[in-house]
């Protein structure tokens, strides 16, 4: 009868610690997931405030390059060129410009 008590209690601490470990992976699994959520929220926000600025300094010098030719939409036009050879490069090669830095950006957060 005692021997059935020890083991009794043995499984008992062992259901505990079995419980205890589950209820630590799922914290650390949300903390990993809100750190995740926060890196990304914080990228948005950075990634939005830097297309405001790139629109307005390239609004700036659209007009200034107008201005120089003397013509008013060759600098648009020249601005925008620009930008789309920049996503033809962008475009050519997505997997090392695009979803490499993604998901090692994502893959440091939740690896941490």
């Amino acid at each position: 009868m005692l021997e059935f008590k020890k083991i009794e209690g043995i499984v008992e601490n062992f259901q505990g610690l079995v419980d205890t470990k589950l209820e630590l992976l799922k914290m650390e699994s949300i903390e990993k997931l809100a750190l995740a959520s926060a890196a990304i929220i914080r990228r948005i926000i950075l990634w939005f405030l830097l297309i405001i600025v790139l629109f307005f300094l390239s609004f700036a010098a659209a007009f200034y390059l107008s201005y120089k030719m003397g013509n008013n939409f060759s600098g648009f036009i020249i601005i925008g060129i620009f930008y789309f050879i920049i996503l033809i490069i962008l475009l050519s090669d997505q997997k090392k410009f695009i979803e490499k830095p993604i998901l090692n950006k994502i893959l440091g957060v939740l690896l941490r």
